[in-house]
């Protein structure tokens, strides 16, 4: 699956709500989370809420849409 983000949170935390572990469609558990190209690390739990990531990056408007902002 693919995920494109529209906006950048302050905090860097996305959720995906179609992802929860409680999904009545599909609770199968996420197995891992990664960039297609580019750097930084991710930070991510799933939960009954959702898929919830953190991107981390070193330094402050060097994320993938820091120059869209």
């Amino acid at each position: 699956m693919y995920a494109t983000a529209l906006g950048w949170p302050e905090d860097g935390i996305f959720t995906v709500t179609s992802l929860a572990l409680c999904n009545p469609h599909d609770a199968r558990p996420i197995q891992s989370v990664q960039f297609t190209s580019g750097g930084g690390a991710i930070d991510w739990e799933q939960t009954n809420d959702g898929l919830i990531f953190r991107i981390l990056f070193e330094e402050v408007g060097t994320g993938p849409l820091s120059s869209a902002q």
